[in-house]
């Protein structure tokens, strides 16, 4: 008699006590599941390579560089992994750009032990369909933004400089200055103070 295949859940995340609290809470509520962790963008690479999840739990912040631009690449190479962005940025803010680059769900490191179950189970009994429209969400003055606009924003919210940033990102310290400037003109920002205003405005 075949058994069916266990469920494969890779966890990618730069907190230990998250990776490990998520983990717990899997295994109690999923306990016919493999769960692997990691903590660097190199590192869920190597485990993509070695085995294709059914579940990809994704933080838009490793060790080693942001993963918001990467969302893409990750589904486009993975069509039928499913992925769950789990993550401390405000979801709302965020979330056309992110469903449009593939993404079957996110949620808030706020929600509750509840949200984050209903929402693994949700989308594990899905059916995946990457060429699915999208959820469109209110406009906001920030979906006036590119996604690399987007994910500079992200970084300078953190408190990282331009050379964190360019480091994060792989691009050019003056490109960094560029699409800071840019999204400055577009959000009619001055400051980063500024700009978490117009997020908390928005979330």
């Amino acid at each position: 008699m075949t058994h069916p295949r266990p469920l494969d859940l890779l966890i990618a995340d730069d907190h230990t006590i998250v990776r490990r609290g998520l983990r717990f809470l899997l295994d109690e509520h999923l306990p016919q599941a493999s769960i692997r962790e990691v903590e660097s963008y190199s590192e869920l690479l190597e485990r993509l390579k070695e085995r294709e999840p059914d579940l990809l739990i994704l933080d838009l912040q490793l060790t080693d560089r942001n993963t918001f631009g990467a969302i893409g690449r990750l589904r486009s190479a993975h069509p039928s992994m499913r992925i769950l962005v789990f993550t401390m940025t405000n979801a709302r803010i965020f979330a056309d750009t992110i469903m449009r680059a593939g993404v079957n769900g996110f949620l808030n490191k706020q929600c509750t032990d509840e949200d984050i179950i209903g929402t693994v189970k949700r989308i594990l009994s899905e059916t995946h369909d990457p060429a699915a429209t999208p959820v469109e969400m209110p406009e906001t003055p920030l979906h006036a933004l590119s996604m690399r606009e987007i994910n500079v924003m992200h970084e300078l919210l953190t408190g990282r400089s331009a050379k964190e940033i360019a480091s994060r990102l792989d691009i050019e310290v003056t490109t960094v200055a560029t699409y800071k400037r840019r999204l400055f003109e577009k959000l009619g920002a001055t400051s980063i103070l500024d700009l978490q205003r117009m997020v908390n405005e928005h979330a």
